[in-house]
């Protein structure tokens, strides 16, 4: 759909039902300017998904953003959420396709906060939003994360390499790296007992040297293959194109390394 709206503004920068009802706005390509009202509570699915806005500002209010809400908004640089306590869940894929989302702004929340450049929750422990148009090529989490959240890294297509915590991590989330088309590099400690479905979907260059030293945990492996991950990538490589000739030749240098699963 395809309006013509440009600019969306409220009465008394209020809405009925303090709700951004589900699906609203979605598709208005030319509208490029909304002021969320202030007692917004929830910003339903998809309801500014493939608009043009050009920047995305959390009111206080705000409790909740609804599953894919600001989907395909091709124009927003950064994200701008206030020190405020209401916030307390961000949907699956909520920037997926956010392809110029490249920064957070500095906060700190009751349940959330940035660091590093990117949205964790407040204790540290779950990471919720990497910016898909980050420039950094390389990221590592913070020490004492349990769990990368669903869509964390989603489209990031910056992204060659991620090192995640050795000891503390446990669980990777469904499409957490889905659509990261360069993605080269990770390591998937032993401490990860569970990976959601389509983690490692569409990350084409996660082709093969995938090293599970515990071969046994037949179950972990299926696990894996369900996420995304080739049935090759965990087959030994020809040639010296990845880490698994490693453990063959002492001639492949660490650079190689694609992916490590250490269990």
């Amino acid at each position: 759909m395809n309006s013509g709206l440009t600019r969306v503004s409220f009465k008394f920068n209020t809405i009925c039902n303090s709700t951004l009802p589900s699906f609203i706005f979605c598709g208005c390509k030319s509208l490029s300017s909304i002021e969320i009202p202030h007692n917004t509570i929830t910003i339903e699915t998809s309801s500014l998904s493939g608009t043009s806005i050009t920047s995305v500002i959390i009111p206080d209010s705000v409790t909740r953003l609804g599953d894919q809400c600001f989907k395909d908004c091709i124009s927003p640089r950064s994200i701008t959420i206030n020190n405020g306590r209401s916030l307390s869940r961000i949907g699956y894929g909520c920037f997926e396709g956010c392809t110029s989302f490249s920064s957070v702004s500095s906060f700190s929340s009751t349940n959330f906060v940035s660091e590093s450049g990117a949205i964790y929750s407040s204790d540290k422990r779950r990471m919720h939003i990497y910016p898909p148009a980050s420039k950094r090529s390389y990221f590592y989490l913070l020490e004492g994360v349990t769990s990368v959240e669903d869509s964390a890294f989603m489209g990031c297509i910056n992204l060659r390499s991620v090192l995640l915590p050795e000891f503390s991590l446990i669980h990777i989330g469904r499409s957490s790296f889905q659509g990261c088309s360069n993605l080269r590099q990770i390591t998937i400690p032993s401490s990860v007992t569970s990976v959601d479905t389509d983690a490692f979907k569409d990350c084409p260059l996660l082709v093969c040297g995938v090293l599970i030293q515990n071969d046994k945990n037949k179950t972990f492996v299926d696990i894996l293959r369900n996420s995304g991950l080739s049935i090759g990538s965990t087959s030994f490589c020809s040639g010296f194109s990845c880490k698994a000739n490693l453990y063959l030749t002492n001639k492949v240098p660490l650079s190689s390394i694609s992916v490590f699963i250490l269990m």
